[in-house]
């Protein structure tokens, strides 16, 4: 009987099977006097300060295999903003870049691993999409957008595409989106006529398939656009026109991390469209960047056990 049992309750639970995400987040804060990089367990537990310097060090991003961090610092101070990578526990710090005329900031590990893509500043006296091979170290930029500035480059899952804010000055900030290997530049967002509106922290979906970004104008609102049909809705709106340092994607893609006006990090479940929790307290906390692997549950492997354990006897 208690095997029957067991039987329908694995039954059941195979119709409602479910994969659970476990990830960690790195980000920047500066809740010990400067900025430094730390890195938290996706429930807010174990937040650890990886970096102890007394320089400034931003916009950390995760390699594919969550093995390494790069991140921008100012500590090579004659030069500017550089970029380092350190293993993910802190240890093994190398310095990437070393440029005496040219910042390097806002690094993105591509989805292959072999690549960065990294915002740089130009002669023009604007800033630049760059990228970095990971093999040669070797950098070349990759738009020319002068008079108007770059920041925040995303990777597309299947490292074909960038998403990228585009500044333009005077006027706001729009997203636009590059395709890698052509060089095709597509605007994803237009500034209406005699407005002054920010588009800002595009991030793709694990799939691909949707971007979510900021909006501010009289407002602030999360929005989510269709890659394929390129419709855009709005998914929260937050009161006031605030900017928002940083945004980030769950691995399992039903749940996103933001920083909020309390410069806290939050949970938002795209599910349900609301706030589930806030992962960090004290300091300002910002670039937020989720990484993790899915844990999934596989119901079949679990009544094959099962079914083992009947045959052995030790289920009756």
């Amino acid at each position: 009987m208690k095997a029957v049992v067991a039987l329908v309750l694995v039954i059941l639970f195979n119709l409602f099977a479910f994969n659970r995400a476990i990830g960690k987040i790195t980000f920047a804060s500066d809740r010990e006097g400067n900025w430094e990089i730390y890195v938290i367990n996706d429930d807010g537990s174990d937040p650890r300060n990886l970096t102890r310097n007394p320089a400034d060090d931003r916009h950390p991003s995760w390699s594919p295999d969550g093995k390494h961090i790069v991140f921008q610092t100012n500590r090579d101070r004659k030069m500017g903003w550089q970029l380092y990578i350190m293993d993910s526990d802190g240890s093994n710090l190398q310095r990437l870049t070393k440029d005496m005329f040219r910042d390097y900031k806002e690094p993105s590990w591509s989805p292959d691993g072999r690549r960065i893509a990294l915002i740089g500043s130009g002669r023009k006296g604007n800033w630049d999409v760059y990228m970095m091979d990971m093999e040669s170290k070797d950098i070349k930029r990759i738009t020319d957008l002068h008079p108007d500035s770059a920041s925040n480059p995303r990777w597309s899952p299947d490292g074909r595409k960038i998403v990228f804010e585009r500044g333009i000055g005077g006027v706001g900030i729009e997203i636009w989106m590059m395709d890698v290997e052509k060089g095709n530049l597509i605007r994803l967002t237009k500034i209406p006529p005699k407005t002054h509106m920010w588009f800002f922290n595009p991030v793709w979906s694990p799939r691909g398939d949707k971007i979510l970004y900021f909006k501010t104008f009289g407002r602030t609102s999360l929005m989510m656009m269709d890659v394929k049909d390129k419709r855009h809705r709005e998914i929260l709106s937050l009161p006031g026109e605030i900017w928002i340092p940083g945004c980030s994607w769950s691995p399992s893609g039903d749940r996103i991390v933001f920083t909020n006006f309390n410069y806290d990090l939050c949970l938002f479940d795209l599910k349900s469209n609301k706030m589930i929790d806030i992962i960090t307290s004290g300091g300002n906390n910002v670039d937020p960047d989720w990484w993790g692997r899915y844990a999934a549950v596989r119901p079949l492997n679990l009544l094959n056990t099962f079914w083992s354990l009947i045959k052995r006897g030790e289920i009756k």
